[in-house]
């Protein structure tokens, strides 16, 4: 867990805490160089009440074991 989500999780109670994680899960960042996906959660982030379109940012990517610029996108629940 990160420092961000370390310090979130102390200050909010139970019931929020547990939305800004299941949120925080449905916003993927993908390597743009591999492919290379996780979550904004496993990633060590939170992106809670968030919006963005085309939104770009640099992390450390562990397939390809360097920093590499990543899309950030948000996974919709696909209608039946």
């Amino acid at each position: 867990m990160g420092l961000i989500q370390r310090a979130m999780c102390a200050i909010l109670p139970k019931r929020p805490r547990e939305a800004m994680e299941a949120e925080s899960r449905q916003w993927i960042i993908r390597c743009l160089t591999c492919g290379a996906k996780q979550s904004v959660w496993e990633a060590g982030g939170v992106r809670w009440g968030a919006y963005s379109k085309g939104k770009r940012t640099m992390i450390w990517c562990r397939r390809c074991v360097r920093l590499r610029c990543s899309s950030v996108t948000h996974e919709s629940k696909k209608p039946d």
